[in-house]
């Protein structure tokens, strides 16, 4: 809510009151929107309540898809969202996530990772109004590929390994709890 109203109150002393601020938060259909325009609606921090003539919409739809027309954007902000892939490249043995897997699988996910980050900037150029800024926050790794937080990861995944081992889930079932996630080095992020 913080960096979005702040935003927003910089925005509204650039425009005439008259002139609307239209918030579009986009996530995949089956998100939650309920909850977040809950949040937006009554929360005393939203950018609803500090500045007049905003208004928030939603947008279904991936953001490695064309979300919005040529041009529509003054401003895009994406916060911690971009490691997410629109499909898993392959399957992660041993683990559940990509960071700590063999380098056939790191290969994989890290192509996957690129032509997403490549159809995700595209989208926006296209969508952004000449001087238009696209803000991204995200984890980026170190030139090993360590966020420094795998050991995360490895709490996820040891309890699955025990599961298996006990004979709780079948191992084709943990085969397919892949995160579809890749964090990018900030090589990859500015190589495009």
């Amino acid at each position: 809510m913080e960096p979005m109203r702040l935003a927003i109150q910089k925005l509204r002393r650039r425009t005439s009151v008259s002139t609307p601020i239209v918030v579009v938060h986009t996530d995949l259909p089956q998100n939650d929107f309920g909850s977040l325009f809950a949040l937006v609606e009554g929360s005393p921090e939203s950018y609803l309540h500090s500045v007049d003539n905003t208004f928030a919409l939603a947008a279904g739809k991936s953001f490695y898809e064309r979300i919005f027309p040529h041009g529509f954007l003054s401003l895009g902000w994406t916060a911690i969202s971009v490691h997410w892939l629109s499909r898993v490249p392959c399957s992660i043995p041993d683990h559940v996530y990509a960071q700590r897997a063999g380098q056939r699988v790191r290969e994989a996910y890290s192509e996957q990772a690129s032509k997403d980050w490549r159809r995700f900037l595209g989208h926006r150029a296209r969508e952004l109004r000449p001087g238009g800024e696209l803000i991204v926050v995200a984890v980026t790794t170190d030139d090993t590929g360590s966020t420094g937080g795998e050991s995360l990861m490895d709490l996820t995944n040891e309890p699955l390994l025990a599961m298996v081992d006990a004979g709780s889930i079948r191992r084709e079932e943990y085969g397919r709890m892949n995160m579809p996630a890749y964090h990018r080095t900030m090589d990859e992020f500015t190589e495009p």
